[in-house]
């Protein structure tokens, strides 16, 4: 069984799962994300009739993401890996992100945009077909005066922007209806807003899970010992 954990931004939620099936829980509190992971955690083993033993894996969105959030979910789940001694698996918040705009709405070529603050986003691309994940572009930490519609038009393929950031991009800003989620209309080099309202920015531990099943079939795993967050940014990172 896969235990997967996020905490990436202004929510955190656990998941656990293996080949055919998930269940997770969300919470939306932003100010006490180490107070509630582990009970959401027990109550998904006491609904499934499994304990912390039955762990087979740990996969945890990795970052980049809010430097509080991102600290308690890879504590907690490093934490986990040493005292049930279980390999872990880093996944990409970004790339999470973009998969849960590709589980949601069908698209495949997805570009996600994360508000990093200080006039930047976390910025990357992918395409997704099955169990196959394409990078079209590198994750990044982008300065929003950098950014070019150009870097999102694909030829003969339909694409999306999702994400916390994708209002912030100056397309977007000039359309009366703020969103979340774009589609990316490469004949006139436009943003146009999706009608999916009921999609919030925020990663879903589902989708950490869905990412980590192809991991650790290819046994891209690793140990407590060697995990590091993803920070795209280490310049702004605060050791404490």
């Amino acid at each position: 069984m896969i235990l997967a954990i996020d905490a990436s931004e202004n929510s955190c939620s656990v998941a656990i799962g293996s080949d055919d099936w998930c269940d997770q829980r969300i919470s939306l509190e932003s100010k006490g994300q180490a107070r509630v992971l582990l009970p959401m955690l027990q109550e998904l083993l006491d609904a499934h009739n499994y304990s912390l033993n039955d762990i087979e894996v740990i996969a945890v969105a990795a970052g980049p993401g809010a430097f509080t959030g991102i600290r308690i979910a890879c504590a907690f789940a490093q934490g986990l890996s040493f005292s049930l001694n279980r390999p872990m698996i880093a996944i990409s918040s970004l790339k999470a992100l973009a998969h849960k705009a590709h589980r949601l709405t069908g698209c495949h070529a997805v570009y996600v945009a994360m508000d990093a603050r200080m006039n930047e986003i976390y910025y990357a691309g992918y395409r997704f077909d099955k169990n196959r994940v394409e990078i079209l572009q590198i994750e990044q930490a982008l300065p929003l005066s950098e950014w070019k519609i150009e870097s999102i038009l694909l030829e003969n393929e339909s694409s999306i922007i999702f994400g916390s950031g994708a209002a912030l991009l100056s397309p977007a800003i000039l359309l009366e209806k703020k969103s979340v989620i774009y589609s990316i209309n490469s004949e006139n080099h436009s943003f146009e807003t999706l009608n999916h309202e009921e999609i919030s920015s925020t990663i879903e531990s589902e989708d950490v899970l869905i990412l980590a099943r192809t991991e650790w079939q290819n046994k891209n795993i690793i140990t407590a010992n060697n995990f590091e967050p993803i920070w795209l940014r280490p310049d702004t990172v605060q050791i404490r």
